[in-house]
């Protein structure tokens, strides 16, 4: 086998299978497309739409770096529970604000009201549970000698508190009279919520275990997480999704913590709670105070493992919604439909999920992190609290002044020329003026200040010719402004068309089989253990000697392949950087020969095979010409060449000379000299009277030389005439058979 290449050992890869096209088309239509980019004041539906969000309104600034929780009371009154230096501010419901309590604890870590509009001030560390009043009077309501206390809920008018690092929830009736109404095995209850029909659902920290805990205090999991920490959960109280349970869980149980140390703010939170209303109208809780400040030890990972998302249904099955390795979910809510509300520590991320579980990403704000909801009970507004910074915002019923999406960064490959830039409309959507795209350019992987500044607005939706400079990586940007009666735009579909710079295609690698042997795939090549390329690290197949591409079998008597007579085949490699197909055009030549002749044009497969039997003996090459011009036009299209190493075509037999044969000792004495000129031989044998083939050994012990010597005997022979047939063949299947006519 013999072989000419271009690379070295390493350069050989495997060819893709699926062919590039001269002009390609990056296309947006999707939730998962779109949600790559960056979206300011845009929604992105769950079919995959662009609209304009609501307008989010920032109402106060605690001016505190976090706020763990909130609640409501019936004036429209909210509260804030923030961290690090355990205050708790009042914000009426014209935005002014005011401390409304400072606790000597660092983080406030739950809230919950009564129908008295008395709130309960869940502390940690050293946690203690506080009621104040609307006058201001104060007093510690229950301290239960915890570290922590991680939510608090009021239900039936009783208050309820889950705490760590023991693990346990308290039912409380009054001030200092508190019983222990579940004991869990867990070191942290850190999450709980009322349900319609008056049980207590909480969530642990340790196993990751979703708990029913009834009145009388009898639990019952009813769902183990593969997750640590259940840090989140809601439970849904009316309407057609009744008595749900969505809860967040985070961190991979496989992971080595620490007990719980006090609360230390990371830089994306790695817990959250709920806001929602309980059974009594005039009782509000926030559902276990907002985010519970992480309890894991590794404060600087966001929940260490993935995040996950699940719902588990009245009947106990339980679907997962959403797994993350990003989106931490550190809030959830429902808003004035019941519908589910998350918010993440994904950069200020909300998102909303329906009766079908179709998640929509509703807008992202500039904090860090969405730590809370709160709904008022009336007209069903909706508020989220951040951290980092820790503010106030409420979900204006108009929609944003403007919304600028902007999408990831799409390389093309190589540099590329542009194309047309279009968008689809929403057909539900009618009025859809105030749509502008633009695009830019580069040749780095992140946009920078070295890429081309934003083009002028594409408005056509039909498509307008990219004004931007030709590149490799390109990014467009959409600008939605209201029409008409505070509608918004809805674009479904962003398309970008491009061509890559043509380049020539490489031919790599030919080789050349054995003669007489079949063509299969490039894989023999691999077959060597040194030398060539033999010893590629990335050829598994050749690695493990089990070569799929190896297409000739063996000869079970003498281990060796099969051939055919006149059989010649021979591969090669060809790449392609812009994936075009390639088809390839073959020409042969004797070594003394100065012009090409056609063997094969228009060859689209990389092995070709054909019979030499026309050709005159002597030594040739094959050119192979590989074009690109299936993808691209003539005046565009390109070639490379590449000539392969010398080969033999050898269509004359072996010659025998010197061919002596007589009788001794009733044997035939036979010798002969047998000779080849252009192949070596492959073997001689020889047969008396029609019997079976002996195969004959040279004198020199090997047949496998141009020229070898014989001189055998025969087994004896009866008396009379006999006729020997030696069969000579060279390794090229040619063979001939001489006579040798002997009497005894």
């Amino acid at each position: 086998m013999r072989f000419i290449s271009s690379i070295t050992v390493g350069l050989l890869i495997i060819l893709l299978n699926t062919p590039g096209y001269g002009v390609s088309e990056w296309k947006q239509s999707r939730f998962r497309d779109f949600v790559k980019g960056e979206v300011d004041n845009i929604s992105i539906t769950s079919q995959g739409e662009l609209r304009i969000a609501p307008e989010l309104v920032e109402i106060y600034d605690t001016e505190e770096a976090y706020i763990w929780c909130s609640v409501m009371d019936q004036k429209g009154n909210i509260y804030l529970g923030t961290g690090s230096n355990g205050k708790v501010f009042k914000v009426s419901p014209s935005g002014q604000g005011s401390l409304f309590f400072d606790a000597e604890e660092s983080e406030i870590t739950t809230l919950a009201i009564d129908k008295n509009n008395r709130i309960y001030i869940g502390s940690s560390p050293d946690g203690k549970i506080y009621r104040v009043t609307q006058d201001g009077e104060d007093a510690v309501w229950f301290d239960p000698e915890e570290t922590y206390i991680w939510s608090l809920v009021i239900d039936k008018n009783v208050l309820f508190a889950a705490t760590g690092n023991s693990g346990k929830v308290y039912k409380i009736t009054g001030q200092d009279q508190a019983t222990v109404l579940y004991d869990s095995e867990e070191p942290n209850i850190t999450t709980m919520a009322a349900t319609p029909s008056g049980d207590l659902i909480v969530g642990t920290d340790g196993q990751g275990y979703v708990v029913r805990i009834s009145p009388d205090g009898n639990p019952f999991v009813l769902y183990d997480a593969p997750l640590r920490q259940i840090n989140a959960l809601v439970v849904v109280p009316s309407g057609s999704e009744k008595g749900v349970i969505y809860a967040a869980a985070i961190d991979d149980k496989m992971q080595s913590f620490g007990p719980p140390t006090p609360p230390v703010p990371p830089q994306d939170i790695g817990g959250g709670q709920d806001s929602q209303e309980g059974d009594d109208s005039q009782s509000q809780t926030d559902g276990g105070g907002g985010v519970s400040p992480p309890i894991i030890v590794d404060m600087g990972r966001p929940g260490g493992g993935d995040h996950t998302l699940y719902k588990i249904l009245p009947d106990g099955a339980v679907l997962t919604l959403q797994t993350s390795k990003k989106n931490v979910t550190l809030a959830l809510g429902l808003d004035k439909n019941q519908e589910l509300i998350i918010g993440t520590g994904d950069h200020g991320k909300i998102y909303t999920v329906d009766d079908r579980d179709k998640v929509t990403l509703l807008l992202k704000i500039k904090e860090s992190q969405i730590t809370d909801f709160v709904r008022s009970a009336d007209k069903g507004s909706l508020y989220a609290a951040t951290s980092n910074l820790g503010k106030l915002f409420g979900f204006n019923s108009l929609i944003a002044k403007k919304g600028i999406f902007t999408s990831d960064t799409h390389d093309a490959g190589m540099f590329a020329s542009w194309g047309r830039i279009s968008y689809e409309k929403a057909s539900s959507v009618t009025d859809n003026k105030g749509v502008k795209l633009y695009t830019r350019t580069g040749n780095t992987e992140e946009p920078d200040d070295l890429w081309s500044k934003w083009s002028a607005p594409y408005q056509d939706q039909k498509g307008e010719n990219i004004t931007s400079p030709s590149a490799r990586f390109i990014q467009y940007k959409i600008e939605l402004t209201p029409g008409s009666k505070n509608k918004s735009p809805s674009i479904k579909e962003v398309s970008v068309i491009y061509k890559q710079r043509n380049l020539p295609p490489k031919i790599k690698a030919i080789m050349l089989n054995d003669p007489g042997e079949g063509g299969g795939g490039f894989g023999s090549v691999f077959s060597g253990s040194s030398g060539g390329f033999g010893n590629d690290p990335d050829n598994g197949a050749a690695a493990s000697g089990n070569n799929p591409f190896d297409t000739q079998k063996s000869d079970s008597k003498n281990g060796k392949k099969s051939k055919k007579r006149g059989l010649q085949s021979l591969k090669w490699l060809a790449l392609d950087d812009n994936n075009d197909q390639l088809i390839y055009d073959l020409h042969f030549k004797g070594v003394d020969e100065s012009a090409w002749k056609e063997l094969k044009l228009d060859v689209t497969k990389s092995t070709y095979s054909w019979s030499t039997e026309q050709m005159p003996d002597g030594e040739y090459q094959i050119k192979i010409t590989a074009c690109d011009k299936p993808n691209n036009s003539l005046s565009e299209a390109m070639k490379d060449s590449l000539v392969s190493d010398t080969f033999i075509v050898d269509n004359t037999p072996p010659e025998a000379k010197g061919v002596q044969a007589r009788i001794q000792n009733k044997k035939a004495l036979v010798k002969l000299t047998v000779t080849d000129a252009l192949s070596p031989l492959d073997r001689v044998e020889y047969a008396v009277d029609l019997k079976d083939w002996e195969l004959l050994s040279p004198i020199d012990g090997i047949c496998d030389s141009y020229t070898e010597s014989f001189d055998f005997e025969t087994d004896p022979l009866e008396p009379g005439e006999h006729y020997i047939v030696i069969r000579m063949c060279d390794d090229q299947e040619n063979f001939k058979m001489i006579k040798q006519v002997v009497t005894r």
